[in-house]
């Protein structure tokens, strides 16, 4: 039978060990844990659809004028509700989806 008091007395070793790492760090928290909708993206988007986003390479609001509503669909974690909260956003800021965009 494993002893697993080796593994967390191996685990608080190497997390004492820490330097001069953030304190999120040392309590094992990364940043991508902690709450990622700092206004960056509109309130009520899910996180499923917020790490979809993040996954894809976006990180603000704006960079969404760029692609089509039908390719973040595609997104894993992304569904219709996310697309309109997007869509609402967007248009909020006088922008709106690629091919949405007036002219296209």
């Amino acid at each position: 039978m494993f002893d697993v008091r080796f593994l967390i007395a191996d685990f608080r070793l190497q997390t004492a060990d820490c330097g001069d790492l953030p304190n999120q760090y040392k309590r094992g928290v990364m940043p991508s844990d902690q709450h990622q909708n700092s206004n960056n993206w509109p309130s009520g988007l899910g996180q499923p659809a917020i790490r979809a986003l993040a996954g894809a390479g976006y990180r603000q609001l704006d960079e969404l004028a760029t692609i089509r509503a039908a390719d973040l669909l595609k997104l894993h974690g992304m569904g219709p509700k996310g697309i309109r909260i997007l869509r609402e956003a967007l248009a909020a800021k006088g922008l709106a989806f690629a091919d949405e965009a007036q002219g296209a």
